[in-house]
């Protein structure tokens, strides 16, 4: 299946008259659309309970991201605000630590998200 890439005027497709041709393999039908979107997987990120003020109570959001940085730009667009609680000078708050499927990100914004992955941040605990 090849998906569709290009900018088609940011996805919301052009001002010819909508869904013309009904074939699958033509990228601006609905029923390829649609097999293409059930056949995405997601990354599902988890809220942390301090934050979700900003998200009116909601824990979990599902989000298509490659790395970190992307999972917080498109939180930010979902819930503006939250790019400025989760970073600081370009970085992740020092006092905030993610987790990607169980394992503490070592590469800050870089690290990679991949499909059905599992974004936890949580507070970072200190000691001494």
């Amino acid at each position: 299946m090849v998906l569709p890439f290009g900018n088609r005027s940011s996805m919301g497709l052009t001002t010819q008259p909508p869904y013309q041709n009904l074939d699958m393999a033509d990228p601006n039908s609905p029923p390829y659309w649609r097999a293409w979107r059930k056949t995405r997987k997601l990354a599902k990120i988890f809220i942390p309970t301090m934050l979700q003020k900003l998200t009116d109570g909601v824990k979990q959001v599902e989000l298509e991201a490659r790395n970190v940085r992307q999972v917080i730009e498109k939180l930010d667009g979902l819930y503006p605000g939250m790019k400025d609680r989760l970073m600081e000078d370009g970085e992740i708050r020092p006092n905030l630590a993610v987790a990607i499927d169980g394992d503490v990100a070592t590469m800050g914004l870089l690290q990679k998200v991949g499909e059905n992955s599992e974004v936890h941040f949580v507070p970072a605990i200190g000691g001494g």
